[in-house]
């Protein structure tokens, strides 16, 4: 085993730790968790096996085993900055709702105020 290869099972076992560590403490949804360390079991299993890669990469009728890993790379980025956006979106609603209902509730509370101050 090269000395990359023991580099990237250690930061990928230490990572592994830090995502159960945050599960654990409902940091991260179970679901992200899930995710995470599927993600860095791949990557260690890659790390561990190279021409494991190559071998996937050829029978998808991809060349080498590092533009697999580019493709898959970019698609999985693509979800994900689709997933960002919808995320933002679910919150600027959100956000308009709530400022819309604080400024009903302070103009009620305001017209409130006027009328009890006039009939005292």
């Amino acid at each position: 085993m090269e000395p990359v290869q023991i580099i990237g099972l250690i930061v990928g076992l230490i990572v592994i730790l830090k995502v159960a560590v945050q599960a654990k403490k409902s940091a991260i949804s179970p679901v992200t968790a899930l995710m995470w360390i599927l993600g860095w079991i791949f990557v260690m299993l890659m790390v561990s096996f190279p021409n494991f890669l190559g071998k996937i990469a050829n029978s998808l009728g991809i060349g080498r085993g590092i533009d697999f890993l580019v493709y898959f790379g970019i698609i999985i980025l693509f979800f994900l900055v689709y997933k960002s956006y919808l995320r933002a979106e679910h919150l600027e609603r959100e956000i308009t709702t709530i400022v819309s209902e604080i400024a009903i509730n302070e103009r009620y509370d305001k017209k409130t105020k006027g009328e009890n101050n006039g009939k005292q």
